[in-house]
């Protein structure tokens, strides 16, 4: 997402601090009426494997339940670079499914969810 779709209306962002650093950073946005997307997940290399992805995953599970989302969608790369991603959203209690919204199948991609 890029600076104007973070800010567009409904979508919501965490950042995760140590110190001064951002370390991580997600967020979601409505993607119709009931559900959400995952979005813009991001940790630095150097503060991987901390818990900060893990932290900032669930506080946006428990945001879009408050909000009264009742599934949470996401979408991330299918290459081995993303794999620590993919086990990251398999903890969370993410499971595959198939392309949501305006997604294709594509070779680069994976798609999974999990009911809120």
């Amino acid at each position: 997402m890029d600076g104007a779709a973070l800010r567009a209306e409904g979508t919501r962002l965490w950042v995760a601090w140590s110190g001064d650093l951002a370390v991580a950073m997600g967020g979601w946005k409505p993607f119709d009426a009931v559900a959400a997307e995952l979005k813009s997940m991001h940790v630095l290399q150097r503060a991987r494997g901390q818990g900060a992805a893990a932290r900032i995953v669930e506080a946006v599970v428990e945001d879009a339940r408050a909000a009264g989302r009742t599934a949470l969608f996401l979408e991330t790369g299918s290459h081995e670079i993303h794999a620590p991603a993919r086990r990251l959203y398999e903890k969370a209690g993410f499971s595959y499914c198939p392309p949501f919204g305006a997604y294709v199948d594509d070779p680069n991609s994976v798609f999974m969810v999990r009911a809120l």
